[in-house]
């Protein structure tokens, strides 16, 4: 599950060097809720 966690971070951290930030940014707060909600229901 942590791999999981680090390689979503990695892509997020990919797209923003890809010119991409603007809409990452916009939903880099509601992927990191999403996915700490799915990590909670998984513990």
């Amino acid at each position: 599950m942590l791999v999981l966690l680090v390689s979503i971070s990695l892509l997020l951290d990919k797209f923003r060097r890809n010119g991409r930030a603007y809409l990452i940014d916009n939903l880099d707060d509601v992927s990191i809720l999403m996915i700490n909600e799915l990590f909670f229901k998984l513990l």
